[in-house]
């Protein structure tokens, strides 16, 4: 069973998804491909949704994937999959739900998907983060970001005070992943309004970053700012914001392609076909040590860096 919660507006006549924007969040149980290839799948309210990810873990635990531009529905659900299958593989027990939100699924639609991604931010604290928080379970919550996902958590997170969780103290998220993160690197320079308000609703972020990211070099002329996934963040940062420096596990594992376009998407895409990345994410995760992790290594500059 895959579980995720949407803000894509639903086409009640043919019952599907659309790109555009729905007026609300709607929870979803994906049981699998019928014969004519379309995913079957109900409805659940909210409670029923948090429910049903309690019920499939061993942990405590609460993965949230939240996906980048130009990813259509079939898309996520299948990165879904993918993350969930890399990640039982290293030894995760825990949930695994996406959040689902309206890109179009065109390389061409990147302005338009930022204007939306500039939308739905509140709505995966609101829809997703504090309903888990918020109830008896009340179970670790980890984000994992991809691309543009980087920037929906940022922005979503700085549309929520404490009053907005439970209880009387900050609401906050355990671990925070960043892979191929687009969002402006200088958003997490120690002071700034981003960094602080990540460290203060988060216990940790791990921000993946690859020099040799085509989609993120095309992501900086179009915004004329450093992304935090192709150039990784500032030298200042706060302790709990980890930079793990990428490029040469990506140089060591890069097949041939047969064309550039192909060879672009995968230098975005390719953590979600790596055992080396599920296995440091699966560890991280569990809170181990920044610099005590066995898929790790230290760079010429002291830095620290996947191993190849």
């Amino acid at each position: 069973m895959t579980l995720f919660f949407s803000r894509r507006a639903l086409n009640t006549k043919t019952n599907t998804f659309t790109n555009n924007m729905s007026s609300l969040t709607r929870y979803v149980s994906v049981q699998g491909q019928r014969p004519d290839g379309k995913w079957s799948s109900h409805l659940l309210d909210r409670d029923a949704f948090v429910a049903a990810a309690r019920a499939e873990p061993q942990s405590d635990d609460v993965l949230i994937y939240v996906h980048g531009f130009n990813t259509k529905q079939r898309d996520m659900l299948a990165r879904h999959k993918l993350i969930e299958d890399g990640l039982r593989g290293q030894g995760y027990s825990g949930a695994v739900i996406s959040f689902d939100w309206p890109s179009r699924g065109k390389t061409s639609a990147y302005g338009r998907d930022l204007r939306m991604a500039g939308k739905v931010g509140k709505y995966l604290v609101e829809g997703g983060i504090l309903p888990m928080l918020e109830s008896t379970w009340k179970p670790r919550v980890h984000l994992m970001c991809h691309s543009m996902g980087a920037f929906i958590t940022l922005d979503g997170f700085a549309r929520f005070g404490d009053t907005n969780g439970p209880g009387t103290g900050a609401w906050k998220v355990d671990q925070i992943l960043l892979a191929s993160g687009d969002a402006h690197r200088r958003d997490f320079e120690k002071g700034t309004a981003g960094a602080l308000v990540l460290r203060h609703h988060a216990k940790r972020l791990t921000n993946y970053y690859s020099n040799d990211d085509e989609v993120l070099t095309l992501a900086v002329a179009y915004h004329g700012k450093p992304r935090v996934g192709l150039s990784g963040m500032p030298d200042l940062v706060f302790g709990e914001h980890i930079d793990v420096y990428a490029t040469e596990r990506y140089r060591h594992i890069k097949p041939g392609f047969p064309n550039n376009t192909a060879e672009q998407l995968y230098s975005h895409r390719w953590w979600f076909e790596d055992t080396r990345f599920f296995e440091d994410a699966s560890l991280t995760i569990a809170g181990g040590a920044a610099d005590g992790l066995p898929t790790r290594t230290r760079t010429n500059l002291g830095t620290l860096a996947l191993k190849p």
